[in-house]
């Protein structure tokens, strides 16, 4: 077999021959498709005690030359299996070299993590200077409690003066403009007089408001016994009969009992009111007003804190009274504030100044979600004289729940008939006049 330098080698392992009967198998010898070679290559004449050529051993003293097959010594074809040619030994298969860690490839793994770090830096002045840039909180706090679906809440009002105090809370549900509940409890100390009034009012999706006293006739004894007022309130028996803590309905028709301009402009107001939440060429003429007017301006930042739950940051805003006023006499120009007008002939933008020069700006805390800036908190404190107040307002938005209007009910027209009855007592003369005043 010819070495690496396509020199026959006797002394290289030979793969075993092939039998001499061409219908006999080596043993154990795989049977592989024939592979064209060049002539092969012929062997020594096979003796008759030999079925197989095997390589001599090789000699003690001296190595003889090397065969060299000429066309001499080698003939044209030999018989099978006496010079089995085989197969060119394949060169030595060299194990693969690991390539050399180049330079090239930590220069730009360092450029990509440095442009990640810069592009991380960026990520985070972005998000401080832009996305939770104050204007904007606040902006979209408001912006998002006009425009959502529903709003719950809780709050809370607080009134002080030398002479009494008030304090009410307040449990919400409101679903878009019309349907919304309200619970109330009022606690009122005075110099005279402590009560407790709880109250409800419940508008359903028809604009048709429902009112509710509980325990009225407990708080009138109380307030007349403890401030020695001269009332015998068995005058008025049939009627606190008829409304304590019962709904009493205010629709558009029951509301015609005491004036039909009322009713119809309740009826219009609604209707308006109802197209601000869906038209939005009309909310973004609100918007660009307010864009000539921002009355709400961000004055500190007051950090962050947890409100139920929710991670928030918080600003004091100031109200420019100023910028309200033209605010709010720019209404007046807007297709809402026209056909608002129309509703009511009796209603302008012009009735006042919300403000007055000499009033200090209002000053308020707003807190907002620091992921997707929802109003968590509005409160709002102020002193004046001798008065203080105080109030805190925590919303949260677009929660399922469902306003039923109650199926049982006293109509307001039937309330005005008992009232029209005593204003024909001496005893309820001041009452009825002051009730029918409002129909005027």
């Amino acid at each position: 077999m010819p070495d690496d330098n396509n020199q026959y080698n006797p002394f290289r392992p030979q793969q075993p021959p092939a039998p001499s009967d061409p219908n006999q198998s080596a043993v154990n010898e795989p049977v592989q498709a024939p592979i064209e070679q060049p002539a092969p290559v012929s062997s020594p004449p096979e003796t008759a005690s030999d079925s197989a050529w095997t390589a001599p051993e090789p000699p003690v003293a001296t190595t003889p030359p090397p065969f060299e097959p000429t066309q001499d010594n080698i003939p044209s074809s030999s018989p099978a299996g006496i010079f089995p040619v085989s197969e060119s030994p394949s060169e030595p298969v060299a194990e693969p070299t690991p390539p050399k860690k180049s330079k090239k490839a930590w220069i730009i793994g360092g450029i990509i993590a440095a442009a990640l770090i810069v592009v991380s830096a960026v990520g985070v002045s972005a998000y401080t200077f832009v996305y939770q840039n104050p204007e904007r909180v606040v902006l979209d706090a408001i912006s998002g409690a006009l425009q959502a679906k529903t709003t719950t809440y809780v709050g809370s009002l607080d009134f002080k003066d030398d002479s009494y105090a008030v304090k009410v809370s307040l449990d919400g549900k409101q679903d878009g403009i019309h349907a919304g509940t309200l619970a109330a409890t009022v606690n009122l100390t005075s110099d005279d007089i402590t009560a407790s009034i709880k109250a409800s009012v419940l508008m359903d999706q028809d604009g048709v408001f429902y009112v509710k006293i509980d325990d009225l006739r407990e708080l009138l004894d109380k307030i007349v016994s403890e401030s020695l007022a001269e009332v015998d309130l068995s005058d008025y028996d049939n009627i606190i009969t008829l409304v304590d803590s019962k709904w009493v309905r205010f629709s558009p028709e029951d509301m015609g009992e005491v004036s039909e301009e009322y009713s119809k402009a309740q009826t219009c107001l609604m209707n308006e009111l109802k197209q601000f939440k869906e038209n939005e060429d009309i909310r973004k003429e609100i918007a660009a007003l307010y864009d000539n007017n921002r009355f709400i301006l961000v004055k500190d930042s007051l950090g962050n804190k947890d409100i139920n739950g929710v991670s928030s940051i918080g600003y004091n805003i100031e109200i420019d009274g100023k910028k309200v006023n033209s605010f709010y006499k720019g209404l007046g120009e807007t297709t809402l504030g026209k056909k608002i007008a129309a509703c009511d002939k009796r209603f302008t933008f012009d009735d006042g100044e919300t403000y007055n020069d000499n009033d200090k700006p209002q000053t308020l805390e707003l807190w907002a979600s620091q992921f997707g800036h929802e109003l968590t908190e509005l409160k709002v404190a102020d002193k004046k004289d001798s008065a203080e107040y105080s109030g805190l307002l925590q919303p949260k938005f677009n929660q399922d729940f469902t306003v039923t209007a109650p199926k049982d009910f006293v109509p307001l027209k039937d309330v005005i008939e008992e009232f029209n009855k005593l204003s024909e007592s001496n005893n309820a003369e001041a009452l009825g006049a002051s009730i029918f005043k409002f129909s005027e």
